[in-house]
């Protein structure tokens, strides 16, 4: 930012520059529009600071910083110095001190996989890249899967992409424009036993002002291109679930952990097999993480459930297994 810019950009509430411009001077794809994201880093700390270089306007040769401050007591009030000479790239950094006890969107214990999961689609398909504590986000080698459909609607067909990771993540249905940043988020309001994945929903309309307000609200245009959506999530993870199913049983009946031997001799006993395999994928990630005598003897506890005190079968998934709530309940 040059000092115009910044001064121009810190003025004032709401009116931001991105309203009008398709994308950064970079090609990416622009973040925010309403003009008022620099408060939300008041939600981290008490002292902000932004270090800008820009290129001189007077002088393209020259190169000048400038730094702005806003503390959490005096939201109302940007400080900032005068630009001066420096050999920095041109960029622009943001220092948050004063840490508050919990900051917002990376409490818990995956901050990793919170930021692959939101913007894992945007890494990929943007010049862009996020470290977390030294570390870079690499979305790709968490990849499992990835499927793109096309959602018709009554104006601009939407795009939804959906991903699956290697690693737990919370689930979420992004509401993106039409470049993949995501502007909000809903609940995929589907069940998919076994599967760790985010959805995307590129459409154009999600840019207006008053879309994301429809999508909480769960009405207009906005709730239709949503549950068209969802309707399509249940067909992929369905077809998924059938493929995923076969494949994973192959390869427990292989190494002899699967606790089920031959054919089915009559339906109850298909049956019986076919509620084992329903559980035993929503518990994969578990029973995979585990040595192979140890997926034996989970298996053998989840059957036992099963067939002498299905009551326990909670138990066995929770305490032993120790899958997350939202998976339980499915």
């Amino acid at each position: 930012m040059t000092e115009a810019e910044a001064l121009e950009g810190f003025k004032r509430l709401g009116g931001s520059w991105k309203r009008s411009v398709a994308e950064s001077r970079g090609g990416r794809s622009l973040h925010g529009r309403d003009g008022r994201g620099r408060f939300l880093a008041a939600g981290l700390g008490s002292r902000i600071r932004w270090r800008t270089v820009a290129a001189d306007p007077e002088d393209a040769t020259r190169r000048l910083s400038l730094d702005l401050e806003m503390t959490l007591s005096n939201l109302a009030h940007v400080e900032s110095t005068e630009p001066k000479p420096t050999n920095e790239p041109t960029g622009t950094e943001v220092l948050i001190d004063g840490f508050l006890k919990d900051p917002i969107g990376l409490g818990g214990e995956t901050p990793i996989e919170k930021l692959v999961s939101k913007f894992g689609l945007y890494l990929q398909t943007n010049n862009a890249h996020l470290t977390f504590d030294g570390d870079e986000i690499d979305p790709e080698k968490l990849q499992a899967h990835r499927a793109e459909f096309k959602i018709a609607t009554p104006g601009d067909d939407a795009l939804l992409v959906v991903i699956e990771w290697t690693r737990p993540v919370d689930r979420a249905l992004y509401l993106c424009d039409e470049n993949g940043t995501p502007l909000g988020e809903v609940l995929p309001g589907i069940q998919a036993p076994g599967f760790e994945f985010t959805a995307y929903l590129h459409w154009t309309g999600f840019a207006a002002d008053d879309a994301l307000a429809l999508a909480d609200l769960g009405g207009g245009e906005t709730k239709e291109v949503i549950e068209s959506a969802r309707d399509r999530l249940r067909e992929h993870f369905r077809q998924r679930a059938d493929d995923e199913t076969r494949e994973q049983i192959e390869r427990w009946k292989a190494e002899k952990t699967y606790p089920f031997e031959g054919a089915a001799v009559d339906r109850a006993d298909q049956a019986k097999r076919d509620v084992f395999d329903v559980v035993a994928l929503a518990a994969s990630h578990a029973l995979v993480a585990s040595d192979k005598p140890g997926r034996r003897l989970s298996m053998r506890l989840l059957l036992e459930a099963l067939e002498n005190d299905p009551g326990s079968l909670r138990k066995v998934l929770g305490e032993v297994l120790e899958l997350k709530q939202d998976r339980l309940d499915e």
